[in-house]
């Protein structure tokens, strides 16, 4: 049953300087808050919330003003990560009725549903990926290399155990949501293309599943990188399944950065730029027009690849795909403006940076949601859905190699026997977005927080570094049929009352935001 805040709490207000004025008309309000123990959309009763009800005038009020007439990046969507562990989780744990319930409150239009319309696809093997006979199974496509006559000759998208029920479940979600948006990304490329790097002390032999961890891409296998590639968009095609957009690879050169026993390799500048240049002629001589994003890795990384990837011969690709692990957020806003590319985040796990807190404490990662919009971001997806809180399983039934022996906070979807699932309040913050911002909505100018009562800076992300970011914050789109969304959130302990501002009208909007509290609004100007 769908809940309704008391008229008093409530107090969505609409405050006119004359009479004569037109009011903004909200024609859709619900919040959820992390201090429910089961989260779930709270839908207020629009003709209960009068033009004339008081907001208590004791509580610290916080001012957006939007401006119309300034649109910002357009907006793409958000959603998260169909990864081995997912899959395993949904495919293997869950029984059908189970999953298609799960697989209808991510992509539907229920009132409950979240309506994601974006999900990142892993081409082979990630770092989260099930152990298969109690060992480490980490594939690529192509893992035996052909003959010289044929290299590619052993490409096989349909590898088991997970590769065909990935298939399935994308099928199962596009069949509830028809139009659902997919980007592609590889960890690593097959074994047999790489040398070792003396780098990455895990790549001690390029040989079966240690061949996709580290190593550096040898260059005389960049064109058939690309059309490895190439086969992989076209094999998936063949499934009915098409991808948006495609990275060159998942954080390259991870492995030089820091020790990681997981899929990853290294492509040098030089080699990178010829292999995103043949891709984008191979996709282009097929008429496929997969967009090639480049990065996929965090700010900082993405800075210095830009730089060198928009050096004579180069540009040649679409955007540029973030991770929010390290460096500074603005670093995004800097290269879209500079460079003229759309930027998107492709990854973030959420509680990345609040392990062995409460779920409240993760309210603090929807506000960096938020900010990663205004700082220039045309979408979101999560890294991980499906959690299994049983890591650690000797027998390798519930969960990744790599990760057993760590402790990762609950993702999007939580589950501690395979029968009971818990949605993070990261869920409901996407759904907040996605249930009402259209594809190809714009950001409208406003600002991010209110700087006369919240003092806020960007700074370096570390994993020591968590950031104070602001109490109160909201994003504003505007959609093609020019209806309003705003989304806001309160990551603070208290209540908080919100004005909203328009350009050209001279009466705000009031409400009251409660504690640990996202609220949605669709409205219209007059």
């Amino acid at each position: 049953m769908l809940k309704k805040r008391p008229s008093l709490i409530a107090a969505l207000v609409f405050l006119s300087l004359m009479s004569s004025f037109a009011h903004a008309v909200v024609t859709q309000a619900f919040y959820v808050t992390a201090d429910d123990p089961a989260p779930s959309y709270h839908y207020l009763n629009l003709t209960d919330l009068g033009r004339h009800q008081f907001i208590d005038g004791t509580l610290k009020l916080y001012t957006f003003t939007i401006d119309p007439k300034k649109q910002a990046q357009s907006y793409l969507g958000v959603g998260s990560s169909l990864e081995e562990a997912t899959v395993h989780n949904l495919m293997v744990l869950a029984d059908k009725t189970k999953r298609a319930k799960l697989l209808q409150q991510l992509f539907g239009h229920g009132p409950q549903d979240f309506n994601w319309n974006f999900v990142r696809v892993t081409l082979g093997s990630s770092d989260f990926t099930p152990l298969v006979n109690n060992q480490p199974y980490y594939y690529s496509y192509a893992d035996i290399k052909g003959p010289d006559a044929n290299l590619l000759a052993n490409f096989n998208i349909h590898k088991e155990p997970l590769e065909n029920k990935k298939i399935q479940l994308i099928k199962e979600a596009m069949a509830i949501k028809s139009d659902l948006l997919f980007f592609a990304s590889a960890w690593s490329p097959p074994g047999w293309m790489k040398e070792p790097d003396s780098h990455n002390k895990f790549n001690t032999e390029v040989v079966g599943s240690n061949a996709m961890i580290g190593g550096t891409l040898k260059s005389q296998y960049v064109n058939i990188l690309a059309t490895y590639y190439l086969k992989t968009l076209q094999a998936y095609a063949a499934e009915g399944i098409r991808f948006h957009a495609i990275s060159e690879l998942n954080e390259p050169c991870v492995g030089r950065d820091t020790v990681v026993p997981y899929p990853n390799a290294c492509i040098e500048v030089t080699d990178a730029k010829k292999l995103v240049a043949a891709m984008k002629a191979q996709f282009s001589e097929k008429n496929i027009n997969t967009q090639l994003w480049v990065n996929d890795y965090n700010f900082g990384n993405g800075w210095e690849i830009v730089n060198k990837m928009m050096e004579n011969p180069s540009g040649n690709f679409d955007g540029v795909a973030y991770h929010s692990y390290y460096g500074n957020v603005q670093d995004m806003k800097t290269v879209a403006d500079k460079y003229q590319k759309n930027v998107y985040m492709t990854e973030f796990m959420t509680g990345w940076m609040w392990f062995n807190q409460k779920p409240t404490s993760r309210i603090v990662d929807v506000a960096r949601l938020l900010e990663f919009f205004h700082q220039g971001s045309s979408s979101y997806i999560n890294w991980v859905t499906l959690h299994d809180t049983r890591m650690g399983d000797p027998s390798g039934k519930h969960l990744d190699d790599i990760h057993k022996d760590a402790w990762f906070p609950p993702n999007l979807i939580e589950t501690t026997d395979g029968e009971q699932y818990r949605f993070d309040i990261m869920a409901y913050a996407l759904g907040s977005i996605s249930k009402y911002v259209k594809q190809n909505a714009y950001l409208l100018d406003s600002n991010y927080y209110d700087n006369s009562v919240d003092q806020y800076q960007p700074t370096e992300i570390t994993a020591e570094v968590k950031g104070q970011l602001p109490t109160i914050s909201q994003l504003t789109f505007e959609n093609p049929d020019h209806s309003l969304v705003t989304i806001m959130v309160n990551t603070g302990e208290k209540k908080a009352n919100v004005n909203l501002v328009s350009a050209n009208q001279p009466y705000p909007i009031k409400i009251t935001l409660e504690p640990h509290a996202i609220e949605t609004l669709v409205w219209t100007m007059p």
